[in-house]
């Protein structure tokens, strides 16, 4: 027989359970909301009021720190300079997997360098590789990657592990003012406004290409000649 003393602590346990259940449901919406709220949705881009510069991933274009912008995103990438086939030289970062607002992707940062200053990182590499693509990968050295940690972001390129089917990419990021037809699977949609094109594959991954809308006319460029 449960005494009047064991049953009032049992009914105190009982509120408490409740009370405990409650407060983790309304939490974990909370958090729910945070991360759907988020400005670190690939579709969540800013542009200045001027449209000439853009923030995505929380990242301003051709202002936020290489350094900053992998705090932002916690992640520790390889770096390295790229000597394509064509002759076109570039710095890079390249991380292999980064999760934003729950999206996980992989993603490239190309920073800001002057001709000058990629052929001295490239004198002064620790190594150099050949790549699948026919470019050759210099490896900085210490003292030149700490340096190249101060430039800014020029481009971002982010390849989600989740495909994004057309009607995904009509909800987030609207009509493309323009389309560039690859091949019969692969389309380019661009959004000069945005600064953003998107290299739709119908059986492989999507590519997401952002860069200052004021920059737009040396990605379109680079596309066409791909």
């Amino acid at each position: 027989m449960i005494s009047k003393f064991g049953l009032k602590n049992c009914k105190k346990c009982y509120l408490f359970l409740i009370v405990l259940a409650f407060v983790i449901l309304i939490t974990s919406i909370n958090e729910k909301r945070y991360t759907i709220s988020s400005d670190t949705l690939p579709w969540q881009i800013t542009v200045s009021e001027d449209g000439q510069n853009s923030t995505v991933f929380g990242i301003t274009l051709n202002k936020t720190s290489a350094r900053d912008a992998l705090q932002k995103l916690s992640a520790f990438p390889e770096m390295a300079v790229f000597q394509h086939a064509n002759g076109r030289t570039n710095l890079e970062a390249y991380i292999s997997s980064v999760t934003l607002s729950g999206l996980s992707a992989k993603m490239i940062l190309e920073y800001n360098a002057d001709e000058e200053t990629l052929e001295r990182y490239i004198n002064q590499s620790v190594d150099k590789k050949g790549t699948p693509s026919g470019a050759f990968k210099y490896e900085l050295s210490e003292p030149d990657g700490i340096e190249a940690m101060q430039t800014s972001i020029r481009s971002i390129s982010y390849i989600p592990y989740a495909q994004f089917d057309d009607e995904i990419i009509m909800q987030r990021f609207g009509i493309a003012s323009e389309t560039i037809e690859v091949n019969e699977n692969t389309t380019v949609l661009l959004y000069p406004e945005q600064g953003l094109s998107i290299t739709y594959n119908k059986e492989g991954k999507e590519v997401l290409q952002y860069v200052a809308p004021k920059d737009f006319e040396r990605l379109r460029t680079l596309l066409q000649n791909k």
